[in-house]
């Protein structure tokens, strides 16, 4: 071949390079990985992107933030040279003549690091630039942060590696007095890359002091020297290896501390780190069986998970796990026998007449008041702050009478955190406390970070050792993301929803707040919890004239009665929004205590948008609605525009769009689903109200899809901005006109 191309074959970061892409393609894989989320192309409607580029640390973003993502990358950057090294040695023989052989392998084994680098640091820039407008001062301190951090973890490992790897003469007197003798680090391949079955060859490398040298001119050694250099240089990368894995397991025993719930990009990088140390040594050891050693490792995992040997399960807290409620369809009917749902009809019925007389108390003589719901949707932080700038611009609309006017609010996932911290600041004001909740900070408070803490739990907690426990009420419950969760939303919240189920129970029977109906899926059998302070057993099944009488199926549960010896009135509210709000992988899906066990999933699997409780609210009670009210206000909050992920194009599709798209298309479906179903039961309700039900949207959208805030417990400045922005647009514009024409 031509020289040149000779030449640039046989230079060693090449060869570095060509080998990873021949031999361990898995470990390639973390960067693949890595570059798809730093180019936009992986998790953007989720926000992954950018916890890399705007990280976020103690409620500020910037210089310290980077630093701490440094850390995290120099982490990953050190695992995957280690892991490199232990694997490629053997097949470069002529490394053990460097006079620091490990450090000049990091040097040449960097052309996918600094690629990445280069791509990471220019979409930063961009992205600060043009979404954040933060200033040069700020975006060049921010990468500063990054470098310092990167090169402190450089900096520590080559003090470490100096002082414990051996060179090449301490190796030749070793060898002639007998050699070394720690035999389990040998790795398969050993002696067969020494009988040069599996060697490679470089002509040229790059020096420590960045110069391009010649292999050539590296002064020889005996074959066993070389084997003793690899060896022992081995034990010390497996020992930074098992150290970083216990680093990082210790920052599980301080995750409620608020300086250790580092950026979720720096988690991320953690955790990819010590997924790749374990794959390397997997690799290292089995060889040409490294396919099968991960596939029998995670076999094995799988196998210890099922029998249970932590006894580790996600609960929820406030209720006892003993005993068991049995879950069966007898029990669900002896709950939702006649008389049960009778006398919560009656029930109901009283804090009805406590919600028409406080408001006719507000309205003109001999004017009936308008039964106002809420409904909000989940999506995150987005539906949480969404919800929240629009309740106080509603309730500042309508003169701060917006809760009085409300009988209900439902929804799900984060939706209805915004809406239980502005109930729960309504309270608080009712009792005469100073709060304005027209106070944009109340704003700031909901979309504060909340996933640096979940983060850092499910690196350092859940998917190594889940072991930390704490007790409440002599009940003894597992610390995870789910606890860790609850705990960032509190405190971020002044701790104001730090409170049970059954706190509420007063309030809401004298109609001094809104009843609050959370639900959840019920992943077993498709059913749902409803959980409320107040008894809801006619929401279970049909009810009605012609229905309550019949053997009619049980689609949905009440909670606290079907938890009683539980003592469900204890669950915490904190559990109920966080049950409520249970999405997939971000946060665990927590253990009910029945036989059998059942598991809960996000309430928004089932109901996205909260209407299922307000349509059996208006069946059951539309005699009464008729003839106490002037008509029902449904007020709906959600987090995208009708139909806004209808896939409408004409382009052809690729294969592999043609084969999931079938299944995709039942997700990406779901809200166009149920925007269907609601209508229809809106139809219904219509008919039996004699058309006086009136359904109010607000749509959280933006001039762009991409510029859509993401669905994520992270939001970004911009992100926030958007939101809040979103209330002028001309669809919310008239929503507001509408609803003050409906309530005045």
């Amino acid at each position: 071949m031509p020289q040149i191309f000779r030449k640039i074959y046989y230079f060693f970061p090449v060869q570095l390079l060509l080998v990873s892409l021949k031999r361990y393609q898995l470990l390639l894989a973390f960067w693949v990985l890595l570059f798809f989320i730093i180019v936009g192309n992986l998790g953007i409607s989720y926000g992954a992107p950018y916890l890399f580029y705007d990280p976020e640390y103690l409620d500020h973003t910037g210089y310290l933030a980077f630093t701490l993502v440094g850390v995290g990358f120099g982490a990953f950057y050190v695992s995957w040279n280690l892991n490199c090294y232990m694997l490629h040695s053997y097949r470069f023989h002529f490394m053990a003549r460097f006079q620091r052989p490990m450090g000049v392998f990091f040097l040449n084994n960097s052309i996918i690091p600094i690629v990445f680098l280069i791509s990471y640091f220019t979409a930063i820039v961009r992205f600060q630039t043009e979404s954040q407008n933060y200033s040069t001062a700020k975006i060049f301190f921010s990468l500063v942060g990054f470098a310092i951090g990167f090169i402190t973890v450089l900096l520590l490992t080559s003090v470490y590696f100096t002082f414990t790897n051996r060179n090449a003469l301490e190796a030749e007197e070793q060898r002639k007095k007998g050699g070394w003798r720690l035999k389990w680090l040998r790795p398969a391949s050993e002696e067969t890359s020494n009988e040069h079955q599996g060697a490679r060859f470089a002509d040229h490398y790059i020096a420590s002091n960045l110069r391009i040298r010649t292999v050539a001119s590296l002064e020889r050694y005996h074959p066993l020297t070389v084997r003793l250099i690899y060896r022992q240089h081995h034990s010390n990368a497996l020992f930074v290896q098992i150290v970083t894995l216990f680093s990082i397991v210790g920052i599980g025993f301080f995750m409620e501390n608020n300086l250790f719930q580092i950026p979720a990009a720096a988690s991320v990088f953690l955790f990819l780190s010590i997924t790749m140390s374990l794959f390397g040594v997997l690799m290292y050891w089995a060889e040409g069986w490294a396919t099968t050693a991960i596939v029998l490792f995670f076999v094995a995992v799988n196998a210890l998970y099922k029998i249970d040997v932590l006894g580790y399960q996600s609960h929820a807290y406030g209720i006892s796990y003993q005993p068991k409620a049995k879950y069966d369809i007898d029990h669900f009917r002896e709950i939702a026998s006649n008389k049960n749902i009778h006398s919560d009809l009656a029930h109901f019925t009283t804090i009805l007449e406590h919600w028409r007389k406080k408001n006719l108390r507000l309205l003109p003589g001999g004017k009936k008041p308008k039964l106002v719901f809420i409904n909000v949707s989940g999506g995150g932080m987005r539906a949480a702050g969404f919800a929240m700038v629009v309740m106080q611009h509603a309730d500042s609309l309508l003169k701060g009478r917006l809760f009085d006017k409300t009988f209900m609010i439902s929804g799900a996932s984060g939706g209805m955190f915004g809406a239980a911290y502005m109930r729960e600041l309504y309270l608080h004001k009712r009792k005469g406390e100073a709060v304005n909740i027209w106070d944009r900070k109340y704003y700031h408070n909901i979309t504060k970070d909340m996933l640096n803490p979940i983060m850092v739990a499910l690196m350092s907690n859940d998917l190594l050792l889940p072991f930390h426990r704490f007790d409440m009420d002599s009940v003894i419950y597992f610390k995870d993301r789910g606890y860790m969760m609850e705990r960032k939303f509190s405190a971020n919240t002044d701790h104001i929803l730090d409170k049970r189920i059954k706190d509420y129970y007063q309030d809401e029977y004298m109609a001094h707040i809104p009843l609050m109906v959370m639900h959840t899926e019920i992943t077993n059998d498709a059913r749902r919890f409803f959980i409320c302070s107040q008894p809801l057993s006619f929401m279970m099944r049909p009810v009605g004239k012609y229905t309550t009488n019949r053997n009619m199926d049980v689609d949905a549960i009440d909670f606290l009665p079907f938890f009683r010896q539980q003592h469900g009135e204890n669950l915490t509210m904190l559990s109920a929004l966080r049950m409520n709000a249970t999405f997939p992988l971000i946060l665990p899906n927590s253990v009910m205590p029945t036989e059998p066990e059942v598991y809960i999933l996000d309430g928004g699997a089932l109901d996205n948008v909260g209407h299922e409780p307000t349509f059996r609210v208006l069946g059951a009670f539309k005699d009464w609605i008729n003839e106490n009210t002037d008509g029902v206000v449904i007020i709906q909050i959600r987090d995208g525009a009708r139909h806004e992920y209808d896939d409408l194009s004409q382009d052809k599709k690729d294969l592999f769009t043609m084969i999931t798209n079938p299944l995709g298309t039942i997700f990406s479906n779901q809200m166009s689903n149920e925007d269907f179903v609601v209508d229809q039961k809106l139809g219904y309700a219509n008919e039996s109200l004699m058309g006086k039900v009136q359904m109010i949207a607000f749509e959280y959208t933006a001039d762009e899809q991409s510029q859509k805030a993401a669905l994520s417990f992270h939001l970004t400045e911009r992100e926030k901005d958007n939101i809040v922005y979103a209330l002028q647009r001309p669809n919310n514009a008239e929503g507001f006109r509408l609803l003050q024409e409906a309530l005045k």
